[in-house]
């Protein structure tokens, strides 16, 4: 079933609604503040533009700018291309002035008081432009406001006006059409994408045009309103619009003419137009022949007042309908200017071209104008097709070329290929058979995904035709640790601008996009080829299952059933469902064919939360089915669930209420078992339909924000290659359950704003084992303030860019290393029970499970354990061997063969932990006489140590109870007890031991370790303090604030304590301590410390290069080996930079790679058109920063 437009839009505002809106639980920053972005407004962020009139003759104008605060961006974009002085003024959206940013509170205060300012009496402008608001959203002051200004001589522009009121109609009564032509006739308007038809592909947006120009006069002022009819008055907020260009911005050259369209008329309402006239004697779009172009077909009428005299320069530039420049050129004249002036083009291929002129006095514009035309086309060249989309890594690149007609004796067929980057990477003649002809190229040690072959039909006197095709080389990497960022990437130039920064400032490796709402190829493959172009790795949230309140009904009997309509469909146990959600995927994963897929999400904040239960005619049955297979007669399930049912088609599943008012659980407890079982199924149908297009595809659940939403991670996990949270006491979950490779993340962003927070979550989530994080939200959000990466004039906020420092050190440093290495764990283990949470939602009189299960990590972590956890599945199948201690948090029911594990565990030597008495219910849910466990803990008393065949048992009942909540008192005595039982039943002591001035194991340090080869890394991070989650069925952000385990210390003196003497270097800052069993250091809050510990010193790199001498297109192989030899068993990290002719450092060819056995080789690939002369290699090594550099040069090919 295909969703309607309707369907896709409700859905789509609906989830940005839950995941954004909610209540706002986070105070604005005042403004001024780092992490404060409104009324920020800066031309810092210099982005690729043409300076239409930047400098001009006539001096920059004045400009106050309404417009929407995360849409001024485009107010950056025109003072680039138009000199200016901007006084911003920045509303809520589009159709409304007030409007809280997100997840922030309010700032409509602020917004009044610099209304009141800009728009006083004392304060004075040229011209005053509105940027796509609503005009009755405008305070009535405001508007009398504007209106009064024009009145009295000030121009205003106005894009795209909506919602006029009879004052405002009023003021356009008198047009001036001449202006109106005057303005358009430089301009390529015929031919500008200025109308659309409505997109019906996701997302959904609506048409947009025509486009309509009008100049008035109004009083001593002009008004000049560009109109692209795309500001609906009654469009959501949420709805994105930029002000200066239409809503929806297709391909080719026209981004900057938007612009240009924009700059005149602010010129023309400011009575500051510029005094040389320049105009096209071809009309826009006219077809010319190449010996027409080549001769001076394409010319310009210019004319000057003649009391303007003088020297003056003519710049030409001429691009192709890719936006590549491909000519320009300068000539001196004279004023006063008058008649035609062109001048000799190249060689152009057929298709279209758009010259630029401008007239230069004094090194400021003085006029300009654009000519678009069109080079007739030969009608040789007739297609260019790949044989596939993508290609494998090596293989050789083919497909065809046809043509209308054979090539003339003096015609040749040349096929090139360029890389993202624009690099020409090979280029090959290609011989032709009749009207076509087959090519195979290689194109070594490819750099990114995304390439472009053009096949060229050239003559004797250059370029006749040329058609272009994309394909792909995907070769992800998931060797380095990872920045990916919430949003799509697009092929919009603010959104490419913006991706940019955001790599430069947090070293952003990929995006986390958003195409679960639609699965067709035309929706889907725009965002995947956006970011390839962009060089972004992608995790695309496929799909995700979220039943929301809205979508339930209550029936007679209370019970909880989804409402009739499009819901309906998505049932988890609907066949048809699963079969659609099985295809989508497969669709999903084909519109993403021929880019680097780091790892797909099956979910986004979904799944079925406790309190939901469906009861259609499909769960009915299903949950029959379920009940037969576990019970296998209706007496037995009658018998624990203490029913009468007659037929297994009378059966229904419980509801909590009625558990809670009789006492019984069992019944609801099967039907929460029943959903989640449901929920595994239909994730493991989409993992089905993703690995049937790409079998190697890594795919799990990102953005898991509770338990409770149905996730039975220890049963799940072996499904999953990536997994991505928000909470504490997921950190583990990979360690503990996922296979060695596999991804997983932590989810964060803006709140907390601290900076040690920033500081602190890239290092915990690598010290923890993982491999990346998700920034939550993309580079731009909604309202007045609120949270992103940038401010709407792409500065970076200040906790974005901490995150990024912190983000780019380990990508350049220890990254690799750590996640190519083992994280050495402690036999000791927590026991992660799915079906004890379940029954804690019922029963729960001494505590609750998830504060115990945090009790126990943060009581293990914080003596230097490094714990895993152990579920149903692993201890059923014998995981317990590997473990000397189990701890048992809150485990208020085990199934009988648990139970039996433990007590042989327990028997043959095993320490085992439980709060409170463990296993009081059993599989079924029904409340037991005594613990299944009685006889392991035959005194339970707290703390008394219980003998049970070789092991040990107790209960630590309060002990532990609150611990998490205490760590910030220093009141560590009962952890420290824990500690000593530990090393005392099993033998068992950390792996080191950190401690603070008084000689007591410090107890707020994350403590881990890894080894690399014969390396080892010991990471040390105190707690920051303040923690971010999504809390609540609607996604709502909170921030958690405690002192954290590291109170108010700043910086904490410690000692180190190894079990024997390393050589041991300060990681981080690159020094050596020395060969010793102690490090005295210093640990500052939230700040990671990394200690690696060697068997030897290091003393040198050697560092060679394949050749010196080479030419364009050659091969270079870089080699490195560690000493002394005694390295060659070490892991260690390299990093590679080179700098080219030019000074600048080649960012393409930087890697971090890992030194095996002593040694390090890597390949670069130079570019057919690889600047000529010479180069300098730098290699660093991460851990000691023992640095070498040789050079080599580049000759002509």
């Amino acid at each position: 079933m295909r969703w309607t437009e309707e369907l896709l839009r409700a859905y789509w505002l609906a989830t940005i609604i839950c995941l954004t809106v909610g209540v706002t639980s986070a105070a604005e920053p005042p403004l001024g503040d780092p992490n404060q972005p409104y009324d920020r407004f800066s031309t810092e962020i210099v982005t690729p533009h043409v300076a239409w009139a930047n400098p001009s003759v006539t001096g920059p104008l004045n400009a106050l700018v309404i417009a929407p605060c995360w849409q001024f961006r485009d107010t950056v974009e025109l003072a680039q291309r138009l000199a200016l002085h901007v006084t911003p003024l920045m509303v809520s959206s589009n159709i409304s002035w007030y409007g809280a940013g997100e997840s922030m509170s309010d700032l409509d205060g602020d917004l009044d008081e610099l209304a009141k300012l800009r728009l006083s009496d004392g304060r004075h402008y040229q011209v005053v432009v509105i940027g796509k608001v609503l005009w009755t959203a405008l305070p009535e002051w405001v508007r009398e406001n504007v209106l009064r200004r024009v009145m009295q001589g000030t121009g205003l522009v106005y894009v795209s006006p909506a919602g006029e009121d009879e004052a405002f109609k009023a003021a356009l009564a008198t047009r001036d059409a001449a202006a109106e032509s005057v303005l358009l006739e430089s301009a390529p308007v015929s031919l500008m994408p200025l109308k659309m038809e409505r997109q019906t592909s996701f997302p959904p947006m609506p048409a947009f045009g025509p486009f309509e120009l009008q100049c008035c006069q109004f009083g001593q002022g002009r008004i000049a309103v560009l109109d692209y009819n795309d500001l609906d008055p009654k469009a959501s907020p949420w709805t994105m619009h930029y002000w200066a260009t239409p809503s929806r911005l297709a391909g080719g050259p026209w981004y900057d003419y938007y612009f240009a369209i924009v700059s005149r008329a602010m010129q023309w309402a400011s009575r500051r137009e510029l005094p040389v006239r320049t105009t096209p004697v071809l009309e826009q779009g006219a077809t010319v022949s190449r010996i027409a172009a080549l001769k001076g077909g394409v010319s310009f009428r210019i004319a000057s007042p003649p009391e303007l005299t003088g020297a003056c320069t003519l710049r030409w530039r001429l691009r192709n309908e890719k936006d590549e420049q491909v000519f320009s050129k300068e000539a001196a004249a004279r004023l006063p200017l008058g008649g035609e002036q062109g001048t000799a083009l190249p060689v152009l291929p057929s298709g279209l071209h758009i010259l630029d002129l401008w007239a230069f006095i004094d090194g400021k514009v003085a006029g300009w104008g654009s000519s678009a035309f069109r080079v007739e086309s030969a009608g040789v060249l007739k297609d260019l097709k790949m044989t596939a989309p993508q290609f494998r890594k090596g293989e050789p690149v083919t497909g065809e070329v046809s043509l209308a007609a054979p090539l003339a004796s003096d015609q040749a067929l040349v096929v090139e290929v360029r890389d993202r980057l624009g690099r020409l990477v090979v280029q090959s003649s290609v011989k032709t058979q009749q009207n076509s002809g087959k090519f195979s190229l290689q194109i070594p040690e490819p750099i990114g995904c995304y390439f472009e072959a053009t096949a060229r039909v050239i003559d004797r006197t250059g370029p006749l035709e040329e058609k272009s095709v994309a394909f792909g080389i995907p070769n992800p990497r998931r060797d380095n640790f990872m920045l990916f960022q919430w949003g799509s990437p697009s092929e919009d130039p603010r959104t490419e601008y913006a991706t940019r920064e955001m790599q430069r400032v947090a070293g952003l490796t990929g995006y986390y996009d958003g195409v679960l709402y639609a699965s067709d190829w035309d929706s889907v493959r725009p965002f995947a080829v956006a970011g390839a172009r962009q060089g972004l790795q992608s995790v695309p949230y496929l799909s995700t299952y979220i039943m929301g309140p809205a979508q339930m009904d209550e029936t007679p009997d209370g019970l909880a059933t989804q409402k009739e309509g499009p819901w309906s469909a998505r049932d988890l146990n609907n066949p048809a469902f699963l079969d659609r959600s099985r295809k989508d995927m497969e669709a999903y994963a084909k519109a993403y064919s021929g880019t680097d897929v780091v790892a797909y999400s099956i979910n986004e904040e979904g799944g079925v939360p406790h309190g939901e239960s469906c009861f259609c005619p499909f769960c009915l049955k299903a949950f029959s089915e379920y009940a037969r297979k576990k019970y296998g007669t209706l007496e037995q399930a009658n018998k624990v669930w203490g029913t009468q049912y007659r037929s297994w088609e009378e059966v229904r599943g419980g509801t909590l209420p009625d558990a809670l008012k009789t006492g019984r659980c069992e019944r609801w407890l099967d039907q929460r078992l029943f959903m989640v079982e449901s929920y595994n199924r239909w994730q493991r149908a989409g993992i089905e339909g993703a690995k049937s297009v790409d079998p190697d595809c890594v795919i799990g659940a990102e953005c898991v924000v509770n338990i409770d939403r149905s996730f039975d991670i220890p049963a799940m996990a072996q499904h999953w290659g990536t997994f991505g949270h928000d909470l504490d006491y997921m950190d583990a979950v990979k360690r503990s359950f996922m296979k060695k490779g596999d991804l997983s993340a932590f989810w964060s962003g803006n709140l907390p704003m601290e900076e040690d927070y920033h500081r602190y979550w890239p290092w915990h989530t690598l010290l923890q084992g993982m491999t990346h994080i998700f920034w939550y939200p993309g580079h731009e959000s909604r309202g007045l303030g609120g949270i992103a990466a940038l401010y709407p004039d792409f500065r970076p906020f200040a906790c974005y860019l901490q995150t990024g420092e912190e983000v780019k050190e380990i990508r350049r440093g220890l990254g690799p290393l750590l996640i190519g290495g083992d994280m050495m764990l402690s036999p000791v283990a927590i026991h992660w029970s799915t079906l004890s949470y379940f029954l804690d939602i019922f029963h729960h009189p001494e505590t609750r499970w998830e504060n115990s299960l945090r009790d126990a990590f943060h009581a293990l972590a914080d003596s230097g354990f490094v714990y895993r956890y152990v579920g149903v599945p692993q201890i059923e199948a014998g995981a317990l061997k590997d473990v000397k201690v189990l701890v048992l948090p809150y485990s208020q029911a085990l199934t009988a063969k648990e139970a039996e594990a433990i007590r042989t565990w327990v028997r043959e030597g095993g320490l085992l932990f439980a709060d409170f008495l463990p296993g009081v219910f059993d599989a079924n849910g029904t409340k037991l006489p005594k613990c299944q466990l009685a006889d392991i803990f035959s005194d339970p008393q707290e703390l008394k140590v219980n003998n049970f065949g070789k092991g040990h048992a107790v209960l630590t009942g309060s002990t532990l109870k609150g611990y998490t909540g205490r760590r910030a008192t220093g009141d560590a005595g009962d952890r420290r007890g824990m500690t000593r039982m530990i090393e005392q039943y099993a033998g068992i002591k950390p792996w080191c031991r950190v401690e603070d001035s008084q000689g007591l194991d410090r107890g707020d340090t994350e403590i881990t370790v890894f080894k690399n080869g014969e390396t080892l890394f010991l990471g040390l991070l105190r707690d920051p303090g303040v923690r971010a989650e999504i809390a609540g069925a609607g996604g709502e952000w909170t921030v958690k604030r405690s002192e954290g385990s590291g109170g108010n210390l700043g910086t904490a003196e410690s000692v180190v304590r190894l079990p024997k003497a390393f050589h041991v270097y300060d990681a981080r800052r690159q020094d050596y301590l020395g060969l010793t069993d102690t490090i005295r250091t210093g640990l500052i809050k939230a700040r990671a410390k990394v200690f690696a510990l060697l068997p030897c010193k290091l003393t040198g790199i050697d560092l060679s290069l394949s050749s010196a001498k080479l030419k364009q297109g050659d091969l270079l192989k870089i080699i490195a080996k560690a000493q002394p030899l005694e390295a060659k068993s070490c892991g260690l990290g390299l990093r590679i930079t080179i700098t080219g002719p030019d000074g600048k450092e080649r960012e393409e060819y930087a890697r971090t790679l890992v030194m095996r056995n002593g040694a390090m080789e890597t390949s670069i690939a130079l570019a057919l058109d690889e600047p000529t002369g010479t180069y300098t290699v730098e290699s660093e090594e991460v851990i000691s920063g023992l640095h070498r550099s040789v050079q080599y040069t580049v000759g002509p090919r």
